[in-house]
């Protein structure tokens, strides 16, 4: 699944990918709850989810937009 991710969270190793994932996700949601750095933790969310997408969601090949929304 590693190779799946994007360039430079393919380097990291897949324990510590799945662990800070898990923590930025509590993480910024507590933050984004109470108020605290929202732009940082926006930002950060984003990232993830886009990793989150393109590494596990996405196919392998696809071909048009459809393709994408099928999974």
């Amino acid at each position: 699944m590693q190779d799946n991710f994007i360039f430079p969270f393919n380097v990291v190793p897949v324990e510590i990918s799945w662990f800070l994932a898990t923590w930025f996700e509590v993480l910024g949601a507590a933050g984004l709850l109470l108020g605290l750095f929202t732009r940082f933790w926006e930002l950060s969310l984003l990232i993830l989810s886009i990793v989150a997408i393109s590494g596990v969601h996405w196919p392998a090949e696809w071909h048009s937009l459809g393709e994408l929304w099928d999974g």
